[in-house]
């Protein structure tokens, strides 16, 4: 998956609050991902399935991964596969991924996608409280308003469970409940967006002076309210998709959740499996990156075009250094895009570790 950095107001933020930002559309009010009226779970137990499952608890300092190697002639690039969540005060034990750092001539960080503005301050700041504004239903309506009657069934079956009686939600539009809802579920269980890993990495950079390579593709827009008004307009049958994907992987998947945060930081790669955690990542994620926000910015396949950054920067560091460090998501590392099979494929020699 592509690390989605935001749409920045550069000084103002202009994004849904860090979604893992989906596949088709549906036209119409009437748009259900698998789910009728008469099978609507009208008592989903999340919370009972997380209670059964327990917080994630983790004692004393923890190995994490071991390193993927990449090799061409006398020339490596070390990579450290990141995952989040990760469990609530992991003791990351960082000591192997310090020294490589430090032995390296470059530090190549997260593949990631960027769009910011041309604006000024008092026009950032505009458009920042404007922005407020479309993250809500159009025509001030509540979630009961927008979604199909079946999908809001799941919904107010599983939010008091997660999110209590906050009701402030409910003018919020779909993708933003959904974020809501996953983000409750991984703090009752004891797991969070850990930065941990990734600023143990940067600090140990910036401390040894060595270079931050950044595989960024990055956007400017040069009519920010043009754009704005296109946020407003991307179809709710995305986010009610998004919101679907995220009731299923609540119900059916926060063991795998749980179970890969406890691999990562133990150290069992083979433990950790993100294959069916896929679909709710890139259907959430094609609400931004398959609407008009980025073909009005001449932005199309986002995830080819950060891949392709990546594997031109990979390259360029195995050529100019003895040694590069690079973090890279698990995500991109395993499947069908792997981004080390895509070098592997070009003639480096990929090493998995033991």
């Amino acid at each position: 998956m592509v690390r989605w950095t935001g749409v920045v107001l550069v000084g103002s933020a202009l994004w849904w609050g860090g979604v893992a930002l989906g596949q088709e559309r549906a036209a119409g009010h009437g748009f259900v991902t698998g789910v009728s009226a008469d099978s609507a779970p009208q008592g989903a137990d999340v919370l009972e399935n997380i209670v059964k499952l327990g917080t994630v608890t983790v004692q004393g300092r923890q190995p994490g991964p071991r390193l993927w190697r990449v090799t061409k002639g006398d020339h490596t690039l070390w990579v450290l596969a990141t995952l989040s969540p990760l469990p609530n005060g992991l003791e990351w034990d960082s000591t192997a991924v310090v020294e490589r750092v430090k032995a390296s001539q470059a530090v190549l960080w997260l593949p990631s996608f960027s769009m910011g503005v041309d604006a000024g301050f008092f026009s950032k700041v505009y458009l920042g409280y404007k922005f407020l504004q479309v993250t809500r239903n159009p025509d001030g309506k509540t979630l009961k308003e927008v979604l199909p009657e079946a999908t809001y069934a799941r919904w107010a079956a599983v939010k008091p469970q997660l999110l209590g009686s906050n009701s402030r939600i409910e003018r919020f539009r779909p993708i933003v409940a959904a974020e809501g809802l996953y983000g409750a579920a991984l703090k009752k269980l004891g797991l969070s967006e850990s930065k941990n890993v990734l600023e143990t990495v940067r600090a140990t950079a910036k401390e040894s002076k060595i270079p931050l390579v950044v595989p960024e593709l990055s956007v400017k827009a040069k009519e920010p309210k043009k754009l704005l008004a296109l946020a407003s307009r991307i179809t709710l049958n995305g986010e009610i998709e998004c919101l679907n994907a995220t009731l299923d992987t609540l119900q059916n998947d926060l063991p795998v959740i749980r179970s890969n945060a406890l691999a990562w930081a133990q150290g069992d790669v083979g433990g950790i499996h993100v294959e069916r955690l896929r679909h709710r990542n890139q259907v959430c994620q094609d609400v931004f990156f398959g609407s008009e926000l980025m073909r009005a910015v001449s932005v199309s396949d986002v995830e080819s075009q950060v891949q392709t950054i990546w594997l031109n920067k990979a390259t360029e560091a195995l050529a100019k250094n003895r040694t590069t460090f690079a973090v890279l998501p698990f995500s991109n590392i395993s499947g069908p895009r792997s981004y080390l099979k895509a070098l592997e494929n070009s003639g480096y020699t990929v090493i998995a570790p033991q």
